[in-house]
């Protein structure tokens, strides 16, 4: 007989939480389904699975979130489409799992099972987004970069142009690489400055200065 597992259900909708909970436990009878308003009472985990809605709570919540630290598995549902852009990040911060705004009452049920048995659950667009997005900037980007994208949300462009950046590389050395205008680098350069709240590129060099080994490992798991 399976031992209970619990779930935490991580929203700011009451109701919505609760529904969530009636509608998993009945597919679920050996989980127990805590609905959380607070990330400060998800401390020191060890088996707890955490869903966290994003649709209810704030947008910044990245920035602040550790799980790699506070331990558990942690899926994300309701994503946002920045989050989709940043699936290596999500991966080295700790999230096990990514389901998008559209899919996440098909999916939930199957991402539990995939993380209940230790795999994660990242749709194959994602994943072959992600792999794509290696390919373009020449391999394994630092896994530090990856990390700051998922926390401070920013996009596959602006994850791109942040690479070259950290590299040296000038705004006209960007453009010419991206094969974008100058003014279209120099906006991305602008969006993520404003996004990390960094006042120039030395701060931006400093944020994304964090002990973190070369290269990430990827397991691939698709719905």
């Amino acid at each position: 007989m399976k031992s209970v597992r619990v779930v935490y259900i991580l929203s700011e909708d009451a109701q919505k939480a609760g529904l969530l909970v009636n509608l998993l436990a009945m597919i679920f009878p050996h989980f127990q389904f805590i609905h959380s308003y607070s990330i400060l009472s998800l401390r020191s985990l060890s088996n707890e699975i955490v869903v966290l809605d994003r649709s209810t709570l704030d947008s910044q919540i990245l920035k602040y979130l550790k799980p790699n630290e506070m331990g558990g598995d942690w899926l994300i549902v309701n994503g946002l489409s920045d989050d989709e852009s940043n699936v290596l990040g999500l991966i080295s911060l700790g999230f096990s799992g990514l389901i998008s705004a559209s899919d996440t009452l098909e999916c939930l049920p199957k991402a539990l099972r995939s993380i209940e048995s230790g795999q994660l659950w990242f749709s194959r667009e994602v994943m072959s987004q992600a792999l794509r997005q290696l390919v373009h900037v020449g391999g394994i980007s630092d896994q530090s970069v990856n990390v700051v994208c998922a926390k401070y949300g920013l996009s596959r462009r602006e994850h791109e142009v942040l690479f070259y950046l950290l590299k040296g590389n000038s705004n006209k050395s960007i453009a010419t690489i991206l094969s974008v205008s100058l003014s279209t680098v120099k906006t991305h350069v602008s969006n993520i400055l404003v996004k990390t709240e960094r006042q120039n590129r030395n701060q931006l060099s400093c944020c994304c200065l964090m002990k973190s080994p070369h290269n990430c490992e990827l397991l691939l798991f698709s719905v």
